[in-house]
C-alpha cells in the first residue's frame, strides 16, 4: 500500500509540474548535440557515459567490485532516454527502458527496466535526476518474475555532468 501511495504521489506531483506555468525563464545552456556528452554517477553503482543519438540519449555504463576476499562484483546497465515533457528551461521529464546485468560473487541477474524520470538542471552543465521504476523483468537463478510499478530500490537517483 506504500507503494502504491508513494508511486501515486510521484505522479500527482509530475502531473502538477507539468501543468504550471512559469513566471519568468531563464536561459539555461543546452548539453552538446552529437556523439559524447556527459556522464552520470546513479544509486544503481554504475557510473555511465552519455550519448546523444539524436532523438534519444543514450547511457551506458559498468562498475567491478571485490568487497570481500575471492568475490567480485560486476554490473552493466544500458538505458536509454525518450522524451515525454519539457516542463521548463531546465525541468524535463522522460521515459527510458534499461537492460542491467548483474554477477554478486558468481549469481547472475539479468533486468530488464521501464524507467520513467526527471531531470533537473541547476547550472548550466550540472544536473541531478531521479529514475522510478515502472516495470521490471528479472532473470536469476533460472527463475524469471516480473513486477509493475516496484523493485527494490524503486527510485534510483543521481547526478549528471554535461560536457
Amino acid at each position: 500500500m506504500k507503494k502504491i501511495a508513494l508511486i501515486l504521489a510521484l505522479l500527482v506531483c509530475v502531473a502538477s509540474m507539468s501543468m504550471a506555468a512559469t513566471a519568468k525563464k531563464t536561459e539555461v545552456a543546452k548539453p552538446a548535440s552529437g556523439g559524447f556528452t556527459g556522464v552520470s554517477l546513479n544509486s544503481i553503482g554504475c557510473p555511465s557515459a552519455r550519448f546523444d543519438m539524436g532523438s534519444f540519449a543514450l547511457e551506458v555504463g559498468g562498475s567491478i567490485a571485490s568487497p570481500a576476499s575471492g568475490t567480485t562484483n560486476t554490473t552493466l546497465i544500458a538505458k536509454g532516454e525518450m522524451p515525454l515533457n519539457q516542463i521548463s528551461d531546465n525541468v524535463r521529464t522522460y521515459w527510458a527502458p534499461a537492460v542491467m546485468l548483474r554477477s554478486i560473487a558468481g549469481a547472475s541477474t539479468t533486468t530488464i527496466m521501464v524507467l520513467l524520470g526527471a531531470e533537473y538542471t541547476f547550472t548550466p552543465k550540472l544536473a541531478i535526476f531521479a529514475d522510478m521504476t515502472a516495470f521490471t523483468l528479472t532473470s536469476a537463478s533460472g527463475t524469471t518474475s516480473w513486477q509493475i510499478g516496484g523493485n527494490d530500490p524503486q527510485i534510483y537517483t543521481g547526478g549528471r555532468l554535461y560536457f
